[in-house]
């Protein structure tokens, strides 16, 4: 398996390659196309899942590969459509989520590891300085590495540093100072990182106290008031796609309708004067880029709630453990270093924690503006829709509450036992309006019920999607993995991806419709002419057909073939071969050059044959 997964990073790899090698080759001064390698990197996996492009384990047919690329260039260039922008916001959130859901204490870790590392020259300029040193200069130096390294104050602030000085200077003087560099470098590093927890957790300790508070901000009361204000901004936001959504989907179920003749379910298309058919898939776009960024939301919102929670656990410890130190700490007795030291460093843990919590928020509010931000762009398409199309009526009403009157079918339907959210496929999506539309998604409904084939659930968006179901369900099933196979954008949205891993190698998942069974489009197909069976339904209606068949059998004996391609409407798809007369020398003309003009063989009078002086003349000339 890990051979497969290795070949694909590499085709993938490979592909992304020659498309910024093209890409180059196009460049021109008035623009230069460029690109985000991970998406693109992404994007090419998703497209991977059609077999369509020809993908075998190990290699990309040479027939396909120059149209893949073609495809992809344009994709580039289109990068600003609808439907990139989706890919895109589906990449970045994704990546975000996983990072922060699969590995929140690394991405926490990963604040002091890389503030060590850039701390970390100044840090062995400390360690590594002689007893005889300049020891002001490198008491200095600790000074300004303890504010860097706990984002205590501003050293560049005199009163700052005084306070960040005083404390250093309550735990380690000049003469331990001293001592300290003699230490070899390991103890001496050891003892230098615990002097600045020590050092933290009275700072912290001071400022609970009054004293020494210049520089130290309430990180606690800034930073539940910071996500208690987001969590607010969130909802806000929430509601306000919730709001286009549901305007959004109302005005598609208007230009789509489900309705039924003779037990087919049929789905008819009512358009707006003013809207085009093209429009159709751009505002589909729209209303997926609108419940991603709502999904998206949610979970930026729950994620912010896990992070206040813990933030309040962590105020809950700070406080008992100050209580603590100040149950112990007297003013009138002296105190044992290794009795109090252990409760400052505890401090210090509890001050990086929350330091850790502070970026993280951080790192979750850039996704929601970036989400927000996406959102804002298309807002011309939500504003266009509704002042052009703003008494736009539905031709038809609602289905009503469906029963368990389907039993001749491999479905059955569930009434009483509740399902979750979770164990719907498609994540509850109609898949019946997403086959018929091409990409509308609709919620389903449970008033009409919850159908179970094969193991899995399904839910509806009316009846006579219902009821389509019952009567192909293979059908509609498959086609919802055909349609992501090009639209990339409802691979993730729906959750689909294993579905499409295990169906890459196959082209045609799509069951064939039996012939009682009418499409989408047979509302405006006509059936064949009535006529008896003996009759060969081949025969044309039409004697023109006839008349120019014969007149050229008649010419067949003496003309000669040769197959060459024509563009002569007259003669596209009545013979193999193309006809040409001989040359003749009389009638060969300057514009025609090598090829014969044609030459009257019959003539056909007027209308019932009625002949006058001018047709008789110009037979006469021939």
């Amino acid at each position: 398996m890990s051979e497969i997964v290795e070949i694909a990073d590499k085709r993938v790899n490979n592909v992304l390659h020659e498309l910024k090698t093209l890409l180059k080759d196009e460049e021109n001064e008035e623009y230069t196309y460029k690109i985000s390698e991970n998406f693109y990197r992404f994007y090419i996996s998703l497209l991977l899942y059609d077999p369509n492009w020809s993908i075998a384990v190990n290699l990309l047919q040479r027939t396909k590969i120059e149209e893949f690329m073609k495809f992809l260039v344009r994709q580039v260039k289109l990068e600003q459509e609808l439907s990139m922008v989706v890919l895109k916001l589906q990449y970045h959130t994704r990546k975000t989520f996983n990072r922060i859901q699969t590995s929140e204490d690394k991405i926490e870790s990963q604040r002091l590891i890389r503030l060590n590392s850039k701390l970390y020259p100044l840090k062995v300029s400390i360690l590594r300085s002689n007893p005889g040193d300049n020891l002001k200069a490198v008491f200095y130096r600790c000074v300004v590495y303890f504010s860097l390294l706990t984002g205590m104050g501003d050293f560049k602030y005199d009163k700052e540093y005084a306070v960040n000085a005083q404390v250093l200077k309550s735990v380690m003087n000049l003469d331990e100072l001293k001592e300290l560099l003699k230490l070899p470098f390991q103890d001496k590093t050891k003892r230098f990182e615990q002097i600045i927890e020590v050092c933290t957790g009275i700072r912290i300790y001071n400022k609970d106290c009054g004293l020494l508070s210049d520089g130290l901000n309430d990180i606690m009361k800034d930073l539940t008031m910071m996500l208690h204000g987001l969590l607010l901004q969130t909802q806000k936001d929430s509601d306000i796609l919730q709001t286009k959504i549901t305007r959004v989907t109302e005005f598609l179920r208007k230009c789509f309708t489900l309705y039924e003749i003779e037990g087919n379910v049929l789905m008819s298309t009512n358009l707006h004067p003013k809207l085009s058919q093209d429009m159709l898939p751009t505002y589909m776009h729209l209303l997926l880029l609108y419940k991603q960024s709502f999904r998206d939301m949610q979970v930026i919102d729950g994620i912010l709630k896990e992070i206040l929670d813990k933030v309040l656990v962590l105020e809950q410890r700070m406080f008992k453990e100050l209580e603590r130190i100040r149950e112990i700490v007297s003013p009138e007795m002296l105190i044992s270093a290794d009795l109090i030291f252990p409760y400052f460093e505890y401090l210090s843990f509890l001050w990086n924690k929350l330091k850790d919590k502070y970026l993280l928020v951080e790192y979750v509010v850039d996704q929601a503006l970036t989400i927000v931000t996406k959102v804002e762009e298309f807002n011309g398409f939500y504003s266009t829709l509704f002042y052009n199309y703003e008494d736009f009526q539905s031709l038809h009403s609602k289905g009503s509450v469906v029963s368990t009157m389907y039993r001749n079918s491999d479905c059955t339907m569930i009434v009483s036992d509740p399902v979750e959210n979770d164990e719907l496929e498609f994540r509850g999506y109609c898949c019946v309006m997403l086959t018929f539309t091409k990409g509308f998604l609709v919620q389903g409904e449970e008033q009409f019920g919850i159908v179970k084939y094969k193991g899995r659930c399904y839910i509806f968006s009316s009846k006579l999607a219902v009821t389509a179901f019952y009567s192909q369900p293979e059908y509609f099933t498959k086609s919802v993995i055909q349609l992501a196979r090009t639209h990339c954008g409802l691979i993730h949205y729906l959750d689909i991806e294993n579905e499409l891993d295990k169906l890459k190698y196959e082209i045609d998942i799509v069951p064939e419709l039996p012939s009682n069974v009418l499409t989408s489009d047979a509302s405006c197909q006509a059936d064949g002419e009535m006529m008896e069976k003996y009759i060969n339904s081949q025969y044309s209606s039409s004697l023109w057909f006839y008349k120019q068949q014969a007149i050229r059998m008649a010419n067949l004996s003496h003309c000669e073939s040769k197959s060459v391609n024509t563009s002569k409407k007259a003669n596209i798809g009545v013979m193999s071969t193309q006809i040409y007369r001989r040359k003749d020398n009389c009638t060969q003309t300057r514009a025609d050059q090598s090829t014969n003009t044609n030459k009257c063989l019959s003539f056909i009078y007027g209308l019932r044959g009625v002949k006058n002086d001018r047709q008789i003349q110009l037979l006469s000339k021939l």
